[in-house]
């Protein structure tokens, strides 16, 4: 028995195709509409119901054709004219194929568009850090530190950025500055050992000692509790003040790794300053 109206997917998805349209999500409609057209079978269709469904593709087919997305697609083709998408009642096989070529075409440009918008953006990246390191080598630190912080804030999403910036600061002494970097980067990118290294170096240079403590203890809890780790961990107990503490650890760092003379000689030092006090 011939259907009354058009089926319930078909007629949602012209409905979903017009909406995007006229949004400007081109894309979207045009999967819609290939979606309608594919389940969209004239022959199980009453005269009228094929006649509306076939008005609104026409009227679909129209507003595609207004589109400025699809206009500026084709003249970046070189192809200009009043037409671009063309549709035949009857002929629905024939408009999913052009929809479908349309869309590829416009995946590709967007990738394309992707791309050089990447490009760009590291371009203006790689000239802000060059500018930066630069104003660094002169010693116009302020304007150097601007250049740097406005790769930060635009990139350091990026893995490896902060972390870099971070250690430029920490090099060029601007410890506060390197250390705020530096501390961001841990949170993002727990991972670089290289932020890890810089944070607890600058936080050092600005007697931070609780926040450096509190950075080796995470680091060992990500890292595991490397000889070297324990050590530099004594070391900064030393500094500190904190003798018993610079005992403990520079006993576990021996104890992991016997042939480490620097944990030895740190140990009999603190021994000695701990029997004398």
């Amino acid at each position: 028995m011939l259907r009354k109206t058009a089926p319930k997917s078909v007629r949602e998805n012209l409905a979903r195709a017009k909406s995007s349209v006229r949004q400007g999500s081109i894309e979207k409609a045009i999967l819609c509409t290939i979606s309608a057209i594919k389940s969209y079978h004239p022959e199980t269709l009453l005269g009228p119901a094929r006649f509306e469904t076939e008005v609104v593709l026409e009227e679909l087919i129209a507003e595609f054709n207004r589109s400025p997305r699809i206009i500026s697609f084709f003249h970046s083709q070189k192809i200009h004219s009043l037409v671009y998408v063309r549709y035949l009642r009857g002929e629905e096989h024939e408009l999913v194929d052009r929809l479908e070529t349309i869309l590829h075409g416009l995946e590709q440009e967007n990738i394309h568009n992707e791309e050089l918008k990447r490009c760009e953006s590291e371009e203006q990246k790689q000239e802000l850090l060059k500018k930066g390191l630069a104003c660094m080598e002169r010693g116009q630190l302020p304007r150097g530190k601007s250049y740097l912080r406005r790769v930060v804030d635009d990139w350091g999403r990026e893995e490896g950025v902060m972390t870099f910036v971070g250690l430029t600061m920490l090099e060029y002494e601007l410890f506060f500055e390197a250390a705020e970097v530096l501390h961001d980067a841990l949170k993002r990118f727990p991972t670089e050992s290289k932020a890890w290294a810089g944070a607890i170096k600058a936080y050092k240079q600005l007697k931070e000692y609780e926040v450096a403590e509190r950075l080796y203890i995470q680091a060992m809890k990500q890292f595991g509790r490397h000889p070297i780790t324990l050590l530099n961990l004594a070391k900064l107990y030393v500094e500190w003040g904190e003798k018993d503490k610079a005992y403990d650890y520079a006993k576990l760092a021996l104890e992991k790794d016997p042939s480490l003379r620097e944990a030895e000689e740190l140990l009999k030092a603190v021994e000695k300053r701990i029997l004398t006090r």
